[in-house]
């Protein structure tokens, strides 16, 4: 079971009014173009819409949380502390 993650990635499309995913880019040894995987991702807070929600799709931002489930959208990654590293201008 993984308890702790820590990753860098840019913030996709907005899943319902509490998930969004993450993208990370990866360079498949067979090919040589970037491919992006995508990772539901809900922030942990009390507050009615969080900053993760508010920030624009392409946003780079850097995270710490871990790896949960529920019935609606299988694994996700549940986000305890983020930092914005460059938000998206479009």
């Amino acid at each position: 079971m993984i308890v702790d993650l820590f990753m860098t990635c840019r913030l996709g499309d907005e899943i319902d009014e509490s998930t969004r995913y993450l993208e990370v880019d990866r360079l498949p040894s067979t090919k040589h173009t970037y491919e992006s995987d995508r990772f539901p991702a809900k922030f942990w807070t009390k507050m009615n819409t969080p900053l993760f929600m508010k920030l624009k799709k392409g946003s780079l931002i850097a995270l710490r949380g871990r790896l949960e489930t529920d019935a609606k959208c299988g694994i996700f990654i549940l986000i305890e502390q983020f930092e914005c590293l460059s938000i998206q201008n479009r």
